[in-house]
């Protein structure tokens, strides 16, 4: 599980370039991505789960609503056990009083959603 873990997360951050040149496919790749992590991470010690948490949260600003949807989805399962949870709903909070874009805004609500 974890050799799977690692290459997910490198997919994650960085997309295959074909998502370049097709924005909707690399938005259905990275969705793909994110459920098989997501499907991964509960079966990862607690310590990895907590790494695959920051990825995931770092990828909801991503301007895709689909992208946005698997990461909660994907979080919700994760959330119980992270440590950092009141940091995310602090963070989230602000992003949602002080939004600087839609996507931010919107993968603000997505989190809180997740975490509920």
């Amino acid at each position: 599980p974890e050799a799977v873990r690692i290459l997910l997360e490198k997919c994650i951050a960085n997309p295959p370039s074909a998502a370049a040149k097709d924005p909707e496919a690399g938005d259905r790749v990275r969705v793909f991505l994110i459920i098989l992590l997501g499907a991964l991470a509960p079966r990862l010690p607690l310590e990895r789960q907590a790494s695959v948490v920051r990825l995931l949260v770092d990828t909801l600003p991503t301007p895709s609503e689909a992208v946005q949807s698997a990461v909660a989805d994907a979080l919700v399962h994760l959330l119980r056990n992270f440590e950092g949870i009141d940091q995310l709903l602090i963070g989230w909070r602000q992003q949602l009083q002080h939004p600087t874009s839609v996507a931010l805004r919107r993968g603000a609500a997505y989190g809180l959603a997740s975490a509920v």
